[in-house]
């Protein structure tokens, strides 16, 4: 079998073994542009495929997808999330005062941000939960308030002037806490250090942040 190509009509011949042509004659253009459109289908296919591996991928792994996302709740007036504990989320509001919810969204309790004439907070930077007891660090007043878990309460502050401390135990523009094992670890942020009290508030001692490890 022989094929030949014209060099004018550029038409692409197939003929027999005695030179004389088959029925049929395949147009060059057409011929590349069948091929094209082959191409294309398969690069569609490949593509497709692709990607759904990867999305079945993502989904037999921790990766981010729609699925993953559940609910929004809702709060009016928020300011920041301090934290969560208990099964609640504590929610600091544009007055001082800090809503606690539940998974679900719903309001369980305020925790006020006075009692009395007394300011208790004016910018509450972070929640903990420890037993019974709850509680919001506050860069304004600079101190650590405590609620009670059940009904939110006030049970008292430590950690400012106002709470009766002194010297190295007073807190200067705390931003964070932490619970764990009976110690309640502030973040004592204007005096780079970490002040440690006991649950019931009594001044422990003080873990200073000279610099980091390894510095020079």
């Amino acid at each position: 079998m022989v094929c030949s190509t014209g060099q004018k009509s550029r038409d692409l011949q197939i003929t027999n073994g005695r030179g004389s042509p088959r029925a049929g004659i395949i147009h060059h253009s057409e011929w590349v542009r069948d091929m094209r459109n082959i191409f294309i289908v398969i690069a569609l296919l490949l593509l497709s495929s692709g990607v759904s591996a990867a999305d079945a991928g993502m989904s037999a792994t921790n990766g981010f997808s729609k699925a993953d996302f559940r609910s929004e709740i809702a709060s009016a007036k928020m300011l920041k999330l301090l934290g969560v504990g208990a099964g609640n989320l504590f929610i600091a509001k544009q007055d001082g005062s800090v809503e606690v919810v539940d998974k679900e969204g719903k309001s369980v309790m305020t925790l006020a941000s006075k009692s009395g004439a007394m300011e208790l907070l004016k910018h509450p930077e972070a929640a903990a939960v420890s037993g019974e007891t709850i509680y919001v660090v506050d860069s304004g007043t600079e101190q650590v308030v405590m609620y009670a878990l059940s009904g939110g309460k006030y049970l008292g502050s430590f950690g400012s002037k106002a709470s009766g401390f002194l010297g190295d135990s007073v807190l200067d523009e705390p931003r964070g806490i932490a619970v764990h094992d009976g110690v309640v670890y502030v973040a004592d942020s204007g005096n780079e250090r970490i002040q440690l009290f006991g649950i019931n508030g009594v001044f422990l001692t003080t873990l200073p942040l000279s610099g980091a490890a390894g510095a020079e």
